[in-house]
């Protein structure tokens, strides 16, 4: 184990043939994969636990000669540490990537939420000087825009709410049955220790103090999430669309391809203004990595990770004069 200076996190030699338990994943270290190879490092953004495991069947089939350097997800104490959009969760990604001290042109993939912040690191390296030789989506759909909340859209609920109220009292035949039920609904003192039984509970929750996964309600879903869940979540809605020229390939599977209106860029058509490739594999988002589906996507990684050339295929030039870059659409 080298750790880094920074204690929050390390830097984890794992063998390709070694399985990862969840609870190692769940943390947010480093793990590399055959870091003896002699081939160009992959570098791999993970927004979520559980595929860790997913990048080191990748790294055993790619073999001992790809080193890769797998980036752990945010795991903090208190859900204020996390990031809250996607420029602070680069500024976590940066802290590593500086420790591992690389010196080459950079390959980056991620899986889902993982393929929008590889490409965001991969800006952030352009931008400070460095080289990017490609960026690795796998199953990324362009995340959708977050719909404006309109002044009043709370009021319906609200008046239904009162209206509910208000019927109820009604049917009360007696005025002290009345006066009951109102101050039961409108005493001040009551609903003070309401509330404040209701923080305590989402407290303990969210802590982790009653024994459970340290989670949080949100106001969007209704749901309770884990802390990584939620800043997921509030990242892609806070993802600002640009215009890029890294490099991206692009692995789609069949029901991201109907999700995305049948858009075989998964919406990414109009920003990548790069090299951009497009290949379909097998399996759903969810079962790419499964063993009946691995291979075929491991056919389509090894290819991607040789130099760039323009592929046979559908292929088509953009308009516009700044516009002239060639994309490969593969069947």
């Amino acid at each position: 184990m080298k750790s880094d200076s920074d204690s929050s996190f390390s830097i984890i030699e794992v063998p390709s043939d070694r399985e990862i338990s969840r609870e190692d994943a769940a943390r947010s270290n480093v793990f590399v994969h055959n870091p003896d190879g002699s081939l160009p490092a992959l570098f791999v953004t993970r927004s979520w636990v559980d595929d860790a495991e997913h990048f080191r069947l990748i790294a055993q089939r790619l073999g001992s000669e790809q080193p890769i350097y797998s980036i752990g997800p945010p795991d903090f104490d208190t859900l204020e540490q996390f990031p809250y959009s996607t420029d602070e969760w680069v500024d976590f990604l940066m802290l590593r990537i500086r420790a591992i001290g690389y010196q080459g042109a950079y390959t980056i993939m991620g899986w889902s939420f993982g393929g929008v912040l590889a490409l965001e690191l991969a800006e952030r390296l352009v931008s400070e000087g460095e080289e990017v030789r490609r960026v690795v989506m796998i199953d990324t759909r362009l995340p959708k825009q977050r719909p404006e909340t309109k002044p009043g859209s709370g009021r319906p609920v609200r008046l239904s709410r009162f209206a509910r109220k208000l019927v109820a009292y009604c049917e009360f035949e007696s005025r002290k049955e009345r006066l009951e039920y109102a101050w039961l609904r409108l005493s001040p003192r009551r609903r003070f220790e309401k509330k404040k039984r209701r923080r305590e509970a989402a407290r303990l929750r969210s802590s982790g103090e009653d024994g459970s996964e340290r989670m949080v309600a949100t106001r969007w879903t209704g749901d309770r999430m884990t802390y990584l869940k939620r800043t997921v979540h509030v990242v892609y809605l806070k993802y600002q669309r640009h215009v890029t020229r890294v490099p991206v390939s692009l692995f789609r599977t069949e029901e991201s391809f109907i999700k995305a209106k049948e858009d075989p860029t998964l919406g990414w058509w109009p920003y990548v203004r790069g090299p951009f490739t497009v290949d379909t594999i097998a399996g759903d988002h969810s079962s790419i990595f499964s063993i009946e589906h691995l291979d075929e996507l491991m056919s389509s990684l090894a290819r991607e990770l040789r130099p760039w050339k323009p592929r046979p295929g559908r292929s088509m030039e953009t308009s516009g004069p700044e516009r002239r870059d060639y994309v490969s659409v593969g069947n």
